[in-house]
């Protein structure tokens, strides 16, 4: 978990593709939740990118087929059109 009390910050680059979702710790994760930061009480925010994995498909925002390219070994998903 981050610890924030201290006066630290966090940036999120919202150009991406992808839901930031408050919810609740119990509540069952979707697939492809990439970052959960614990809230005050019981709740979570959630970074959700429904891009990964799906090379091929259509983008969810503009119908652009997603493309997947190779990058220091790892896989990453795109959509050419919203992600430039």
């Amino acid at each position: 978990m981050l610890d924030l009390s201290s006066g630290d910050t966090v940036v999120f680059h919202l150009g991406m593709t992808g839901q930031l979702l408050v919810a609740r710790a119990r509540d069952r994760l979707v697939v492809h939740t990439h970052l959960r930061l614990g809230l005050e009480g019981e709740t979570q925010l959630r970074f959700v990118d429904p891009v990964y994995g799906r090379e091929g498909a259509p983008c969810t925002q503009c119908t652009t087929t997603l493309t997947r390219i190779i990058q220091s070994g790892r896989a990453t998903f795109f959509c050419e059109v919203c992600q430039r």
